[in-house]
């Protein structure tokens, strides 16, 4: 139950992320700058999974992670997915990361959709600096993702169809700002299929915003539903960036 989406530029790349859950889950904690493995990582917590859903580390790579609802989960004691993004949230740059990930034992995780994000360098073997992984709970693929995801545990092909659109419709006019604007956005009333998403037992609990330069990571996060976060719901966190 979350939307992504992102602008890419010579030297960097912005990441916009609405993060969705039940209403009765406990607040994450707003990002904070944490070292793992010697990698120093922008992250929010969730206090219930111990892991979390969005990473940016010091060399620029980051990583969003979405639940993946047409999947099955496997018949196991299942991990958090949060853990796993929270294992791989130290690496240099996506080779490293394909490595990591194509190598693990994924069976003790439900199905999910893994985004990648890095600054172009030579050392990159992805041209693209993004790609996707897919876990549908028995088989990992990768992809190419568009610059559009989204996930929903409810009506899925009907609140993606009616998402895609809506984003479809700024593409060729796309800005930071417009983006931030999108991922406040509602289907003419607060519902299910819109992307600031309401329900009565799920809503849109916090979003996203990183912009990732070759000198900073600049980390914005809205503590609650965008479309009504006041100065009190705002942080910021930033990360000076390594070379490499």
């Amino acid at each position: 139950m979350c939307t992504l989406t992102w602008l890419q530029t010579e030297t960097g790349y912005q990441i916009f992320f609405n993060r969705d859950e039940q209403r009765t889950r406990l607040p994450a904690l707003p990002p904070e700058c944490v070292t793992h493995h010697g990698v120093k990582i922008l992250t929010p917590l969730d206090p219930v999974g111990q892991g979390s859903w969005i990473s940016s580390n010091e060399y620029g790579l980051s990583l969003c992670l979405l639940n993946y609802y047409q999947g099955k989960a496997p018949d196991t004691t299942l991990i958090s997915r949060g853990q796993l993004l929270r294992n791989l949230s130290h690496s240099a740059h996506l080779n490293v990361l394909d490595e990591q990930v194509i190598t693990m034992t994924l069976s003790s995780y439900a199905p999910f959709t893994l985004i990648a994000f890095a600054r172009r360098s030579e050392g990159n073997l992805f041209p693209h600096s993004v790609t996707g992984y897919q876990w549908d709970g028995s088989s990992l693929k990768r992809f190419s993702p568009n610059k559009f995801i989204t996930s929903s545990s409810v009506n899925f092909e009907e609140v993606a169809h009616i998402r895609k659109h809506k984003y479809l419709n700024l593409l060729d006019t796309a800005s930071s700002q417009k983006l931030s604007d999108f991922h406040s956005t509602h289907d003419g009333e607060k519902n299910y299929k819109s992307v600031c998403m309401h329900r009565k037992d799920a809503t849109t609990v916090s979003f996203s915003h990183i912009e990732v330069t070759p000198d900073l990571t600049t980390f914005d996060y809205i503590n609650g539903s965008p479309c009504k976060a006041d100065s009190s719901d705002r942080f910021r966190a930033q990360l000076d960036n390594q070379k490499k």
